[in-house]
């Protein structure tokens, strides 16, 4: 198949494409895969025009315009010279974009739409996504909970056929514990990890409440908080320095992406207090490194846990989370650690993703 996937984003910040394509990674390993048996383009929107291949996908960056347009006359154009059998596209956002291409490359090529963790629109926005909905094939969602509430608000129709398909996954190798420790220098007896933005979706300071709580139980455990925006810093550092935390749950900060693995293979457990996420990105790459996840449970965790590993609380809920660090004492790390592991491998592996995705086009082509 010639599978064409489509970014009707554009982000005039970026004016490398090797800078572009280390922010996209999670997605990119999975085109990757698909490259493999395949034939893979990726078009992108960023302050550069050219072509690149790497890894067997073929990228084009174009730059037909100086900002987001909701008429991209010459994008759909070019997107047709592509010949493509198959076009991805990323995001539900793009409704008045889609209907245009689909007008412009006729009945024959299939379009799916692949759900990135938006939230569905309103008044007539609404109706413009129920008419791009009568224009795709199908849509990839990260969870069938997700879907199906898209379904019940009228956007998407129920006869359209929905695949539960991540879009993207871990890069991230697993490394043996005492090695990467080495590395990181994390201590604790357990060692939590908490990954991701300080803001009110993330709400870090529930995570921490909780945690300050569970040091009464268990005083020898430590949380390290890794984290690359700062909305809620000044009130988080606030907080640990008024209640004398700053020993047991460290602020870390950003951490370069390639050293990741070390403090996910360090840590024994996960921990994210978010209210939603699309496909998270950081949990996939918690399992991949055999971190044993605790985490709200909003419909993509649910997907993403299965029924056989990690530990769900109700998001928002302070004693719900304070009640599963007590319960992961009780664990057998090792045991848990292997069940996250195989989850990931089975099930959010890029090569699963792919595995997936293909299946799914060979319904629809």
């Amino acid at each position: 198949m010639r599978i064409v996937y489509l970014n009707y984003f554009y982000s005039k910040k970026y004016e490398h494409p090797e800078d572009w394509l280390a922010t996209m990674q999670s997605v990119n390993i999975v085109l990757e895969q698909l490259a493999k048996k395949h034939s893979i383009i990726s078009v992108q929107q960023i302050n550069y025009a050219g072509a690149l291949a790497k890894n067997g996908v073929h990228y084009r960056f174009v730059d037909f315009y100086q900002k987001a347009t909701f008429l991209p006359f010459r994008l759909n154009r070019f997107v047709k010279t592509l010949k493509a059998d198959v076009i991805i596209i990323h995001g539900t956002v793009f409704p008045l974009q889609t209907i245009l291409l689909r007008l412009l490359v006729g009945k024959r090529i299939t379009i799916v739409i692949q759900h990135h963790a938006e939230q569905p629109f309103r008044g007539i926005k609404k109706i413009v996504q129920k008419i791009a909905c009568t224009m795709v094939n199908a849509y990839f969602f990260p969870s069938t909970i997700i879907s199906s509430q898209w379904q019940q608000n009228g956007h998407i129709s129920i006869s359209k056929p929905i695949f539960k398909i991540h879009e993207g996954a871990s890069s991230f190798q697993k490394i043996d514990k005492p090695i990467a420790r080495l590395c990181t220098k994390l201590s604790g007896q357990p060692i939590y990890i908490w990954v991701g933005r300080l803001d009110t979706n993330k709400h870090p300071l529930l995570t921490i409440k909780a945690f300050e709580r569970f040091l009464q139980v268990q005083p020898t455990a430590k949380l390290y908080i890794l984290f690359y925006r700062y909305e809620l810093l000044e009130e988080v550092n606030h907080y640990l320095l008024q209640k004398l935390l700053t020993t047991k749950i460290i602020l870390i900060g950003k951490i370069p992406y390639q050293e990741m693995p070390n403090w996910y293979s360090s840590a024994d457990f996960y921990i994210s207090s978010s209210f939603k996420e699309g496909t998270s990105f950081s949990l996939s790459e918690a399992m991949s490194c055999g971190c044993i996840p605790i985490v709200t449970n909003i419909p993509t965790h649910v997907d993403m846990l299965g029924n056989s590993s990690g530990l769900l609380y109700e998001a928002g809920n302070e004693n719900a989370l304070f009640e599963a660090l007590v319960t992961s004492l009780h664990l057998s790390i090792e045991t848990e650690s292997l069940k996250a592991f195989q989850q990931y491998q089975y099930h959010l592996s890029p090569s699963s993703i792919a595995d997936s995705t293909v299946s799914a086009l060979r319904e629809l082509v």
